[in-house]
């Protein structure tokens, strides 16, 4: 029984073939040659014969689908076994003469994996080796991937051209956030200055280090990933540097073996180490004051390489940067250079004293009862 029902079906579908034969015959003499290929189609999905497939080529060159009318003239030449036969001829003419109709797409610079579509329809992924054939008139050319922003792109298309579409799409930036506060601080995003607080800004999706820095605080340092598209806040709040401890002073007793002499070298020693603590603390205050002055460049050259941020300019940017890290550079100089004079010049100035008073008293003391006292200054300085 199923043998039988095949052979009905196989029996009906070719009447239907032949029916829809003759209806696109009859339609391609009026000249309707959409409801033609149509009919054409039925018949050739029901009995695919090469001569239905020329037919249906023919019609969509009609039709002015170039593009798709090589495609079926091409695949009935592979299909037709007679290499001499009328249609043959026919079909190595009609596609000559296509050929020369078509215009042509290349895509250049597309990324990797990306899709490409031709007025909606998906045509392959890049890279394209060839360039795409397409009929004369205006198309939308379409190239989309992942993570990237697509590209539409319209072309008008002349029998014969070739038209380039650029197809280096773009990865979505993400917006960073700093928010902190300070007069002097600048903000660091791997290793470049891009501005003060409270600092906001676009960046490469990707994995960055914001660094932020003021004079006297903690620096502080973080590695973070901003996804395509998303604002990412990071929040900040340095904390003061302890520069240096007050010095400390420790005494051990000693026996004066010159008990006339040793009070007045003690009070002659203090004196002289109280006049170069003071020359020291002089010279830490001319420092103090270079200091200060000198913070008003940094925060100059600061925002001068903040302008320069946006549109991104690299040799200005590089020059501006180098002002403000050679002002920066001496900035820390001079601080360094008052610090350590006021803590050396105040070490000495009471150690000078501290040695005068000890000359009095062993002078209104016994040899067996004078002090020798030993200054011993503790303590770190930081840099920012």
């Amino acid at each position: 029984m199923m043998l039988f029902a095949s052979v009905d079906a196989i029996a009906d579908d070719t009447a239907i073939a032949k029916e829809k034969i003759e209806e696109g015959k009859r339609l391609i003499g009026e000249e309707k040659y959409a409801e033609a290929l149509e009919a054409l189609e039925a018949s050739y999905k029901l009995r695919p014969k090469p001569t239905v497939l020329f037919n249906i080529a023919m019609c969509k060159k009609a039709l002015h689908r170039y593009v798709d009318a090589i495609a079926s003239f091409k695949l009935f030449l592979k299909t037709e076994t007679s290499q001499t036969s009328t249609t043959r001829a026919l079909a190595e003419s009609a596609l000559a003469e296509l050929e020369r109709f078509v215009g042509k797409v290349r895509l250049v610079e597309a990324p990797v994996g990306a899709d490409v579509y031709i007025d909606g329809k998906k045509v392959g992924v890049a890279p394209l080796k060839e360039p795409l054939p397409l009929d004369p008139g205006r198309h939308v050319v379409r190239v989309s991937k992942d993570r990237f922003k697509t590209l539409d792109v319209e072309v008008i298309v002349a029998s014969g051209a070739e038209v380039e579409v650029r197809a280096d799409l773009q990865q979505p930036k993400a917006e960073l956030k700093v928010a902190c506060k300070g007069d002097k601080t600048v903000v660091f995003i791997d290793e470049a200055a891009v501005g003060t607080c409270p600092y906001q800004g676009s960046v490469e999706a990707g994995v960055h280090e914001v660094k932020v820095i003021e004079p006297g605080k903690e620096t502080f340092i973080q590695t973070v990933e901003a996804a395509a598209g998303s604002t990412l806040v990071i929040a900040v709040d340095l904390k003061p540097v302890i520069l240096i401890k007050p010095p400390t002073f420790i005494t051990e007793p000693s026996v004066d073996k010159e008990p006339t002499r040793a009070p007045m070298l003690l009070r002659a020693s203090g004196i002289g180490t109280a006049g170069a603590g003071v020359v020291s603390l002089i010279i830490g205050g001319i420092f103090n004051a270079k200091w200060n002055g000198q913070y008003d460049l940094v925060k100059t050259a600061a925002e001068a390489t903040d302008r320069l941020n946006q549109p991104y300019n690299e040799d200005e940017w590089k020059k501006a940067h180098k002002v403000w890290d050679d002002a920066n550079n001496r900035a820390v100089g001079f601080r360094n250079g008052f610090i350590v004079g006021y803590a050396v010049g105040g070490a000495l100035v009471v150690a000078g004293g501290a040695l005068w008073a000890v000359g009095r008293i062993k002078a209104k003391r016994t040899p067996s009862e004078s002090l020798a006292v030993r200054p011993q200054l503790t303590g770190v300085m930081l840099e920012f």
